[in-house]
């Protein structure tokens, strides 16, 4: 049977993925490891747990990330590395799913295989910032009080597909359920009667980029 260990540091910024950690424990039965991973003893703990991982076995990670590493929880404001070169390392057995910012492009870098991988996430404001930063019109819709309803259509569509997921099968069939609940949560908002349009034009495009950005390696 195969198993799931799921990493979920501590960070105030990501307590909106919660409900995808309940559907991961309450209806799949993993084991979840939450923690302040600044904490030298819990990063150790991360470590054992995920050293007897099989190639049955599935690793989810949820947080921040980058091209070249997975982050842990904040010290001092900054984001700590977590995963990546200098810090723990991924396991190499396992399956994967990495839900955080740019971890296809870190699973590529790692030539990891069985891993589902995301691009751009900006389901905060500071991170919808940084990339207005580098494009002005960059999802030209959205404001600050539209973050929420990305935020809220992104956990929904990874609950869906991983309701819609048995772990013995294989992670293909995950990464289709993720793309086809991303689209069932477009088809949402166009029928959202509450949202100007503006708005829904920005998470239309959020959404779409989303999509395109999930893979699977």
């Amino acid at each position: 049977m195969s198993r799931i260990v799921c990493v979920f540091p501590v960070d105030d910024s990501t307590n909106f993925l919660e409900p995808i950690r309940m559907i991961l424990e309450k209806e799949l039965d993993a084991t979840i490891i939450r923690g302040d991973t600044t904490r030298e003893a819990h990063r150790n703990e991360i470590s054992n747990g995920l050293h007897e991982l099989t190639e049955q076995d599935i690793f989810v990670f949820m947080g921040h990330g980058a091209s070249y590493c997975l982050y842990g929880s904040p010290q001092g404001g900054e984001l700590q590395p977590l995963f990546g070169k200098g810090a723990l390392s991924l396991p190499n057995r396992s399956r994967s799913l990495l839900i955080s910012c740019r971890s296809n492009d870190f699973t590529e870098s790692l030539q990891l295989i069985n891993a589902i991988g995301f691009g751009e996430i900006p389901a905060t404001w500071e991170e919808m910032r940084k990339l207005r930063e580098e494009d002005c019109s960059c999802y030209a819709g959205v404001d600050e009080g539209t973050i929420p309803e990305y935020q809220n259509s992104l956990v929904q569509a990874l609950c869906g597909a991983l309701r819609l997921w048995n772990p013995s099968s294989p992670l293909r069939q995950l990464y289709q359920n993720i793309r086809l609940c991303i689209t069932g949560q477009i088809v949402r908002l166009h029928l959202d009667q509450t949202l100007a349009q503006e708005q829904k034009q920005g998470l239309f495009e959020m959404l779409y980029d989303l999509k395109q950005g999930v893979d699977i390696y």
